[in-house]
């Protein structure tokens, strides 16, 4: 299993918590994960058949993230709702196997 810093998660158990709990609250962080000193946050973004089609991400200084966090995830999963919706409305009127 090949890490990318030393907070990159390899544990199949403990990455199998975090999809749960990322399913949970719809919302994902990645905090140092792939590079030190930057994080990410994201919130998916769904179909009209309730899948996962996009994601809605911030990615940033884990100082600058980590000290807004919770305002940041407010933010983000708000305009996430917004898009979802219109989202849907435009999936409403495209075939399933597109246009």
């Amino acid at each position: 299993r090949h890490s990318f810093t030393a907070h990159t998660r390899t544990s199949v158990p403990g990455l199998m918590a975090e999809f749960a709990e990322i399913q949970h609250h719809k919302l994902a962080w990645c905090k140092e994960e792939m590079e030190a000193g930057v994080s990410a946050v994201s919130v998916p973004l769904f179909s009209g058949e309730n899948a996962v089609c996009f994601s809605l991400n911030l990615v940033g200084s884990s100082l600058d993230m980590e000290s807004r966090s919770q305002r940041l995830e407010e933010l983000l999963v708000a305009e996430g709702h917004i898009i979802d919706e219109q989202l849907r409305a435009i999936f409403t009127f495209i075939p399933a196997g597109g246009i």
